[in-house]
């Protein structure tokens, strides 16, 4: 939804008050869904339509080059790097369980996390960093 929200976003061409009152937000709301959907797009979220690295051009101004992808901690995951450092500290830092964080997150908003993912990825960061 937050995508779908963002697209809607980007394309509007009138004033940004019929926006919010065209999809029932306000101002403040609006401005923290679209906060979260230019992070997705910022994180490699694979959608159609979203520019996934910016374009420069190189030093002699003749060609332009694209920005490499900063290297992920999991590549392919479906998970975001910001993510996974969370679970991590969360699970070892504040000794939250898995199960109790997939609770915590479920009142946030993020609905359906599976716990074993979570536990697999915890696993996955201790191979990283070792």
């Amino acid at each position: 939804m937050l995508i779908e929200i963002l697209l809607a976003w980007e394309q509007w061409t009138g004033p940004a008050k019929g926006f919010y009152t065209a999809i029932g937000i306000s101002a403040k709301g609006i401005s923290s869904i679209i906060g979260k959907a230019k992070k997705l797009r910022r994180e490699g979220f694979p959608i159609d339509g979203f520019k996934k690295v910016s374009k420069y051009r190189c030093s002699c101004h003749a060609c332009i080059k694209m920005a490499p992808m900063p290297a992920r901690i999991i590549s392919g995951s479906s998970y975001s790097d910001d993510m996974m450092v969370d679970v991590v500290c969360s699970k070892y830092c504040d000794l939250i369980p898995i199960e109790r964080y997939v609770q915590m997150a479920g009142r946030g908003g993020l609905v359906g996390l599976p716990p074993q993912s979570l536990i697999e990825l915890t696993h996955q960061f201790a191979e990283f960093i070792s």
